[in-house]
C-alpha cells in the first residue's frame, strides 16, 4: 500500500465523518452565532469564529484534493491561499483585530 493510497483513505474517512456527523453544519453555526456576537460588541467569539473557518477551509482542501488528485487543475480556493493567511495564527486576544475601521 503506497503512502498516497493511505493518505487518500484516511482524508476519505474524514470527509465521511464529517458529512455523518454533521460537522459542517454545526461550523456554520458557530460563525453564525460568533458573528452575532461580534455585531454585538462582543468579542470573545473571535477566536472560536477563527477555528471554525479554519476547520472548514481544511474540510474544502481535503475535499479538493481527493477531487482533482487525477487532474492537473485545483479549485480555485487552493489558489487563492496566501502568505498573507499566517496573520490568522490566533493564540490569545491580546494581538488585536486584524481589520480596523
Amino acid at each position: 500500500m503506497s503512502a498516497s493510497s493511505v493518505v487518500n483513505g484516511s482524508l476519505e474517512q474524514v470527509l465521511l465523518h464529517a458529512k455523518t456527523s454533521g460537522l459542517a453544519e454545526v461550523l456554520c453555526l458557530c460563525l453564525a452565532k460568533s458573528g452575532s456576537g461580534h455585531m454585538s460588541d462582543s468579542s470573545n467569539l473571535l477566536q472560536a469564529a477563527c477555528e471554525a473557518c479554519r476547520a472548514i477551509w481544511s474540510l474544502v482542501n481535503a475535499f479538493e484534493f481527493l477531487s482533482c488528485k487525477d487532474n492537473a487543475c485545483q479549485f480555485p480556493l487552493y489558489s487563492l491561499r496566501s502568505h498573507s493567511l499566517l496573520r490568522l495564527e490566533i493564540s490569545g486576544c491580546d494581538q488585536g483585530l486584524l481589520l480596523t475601521d
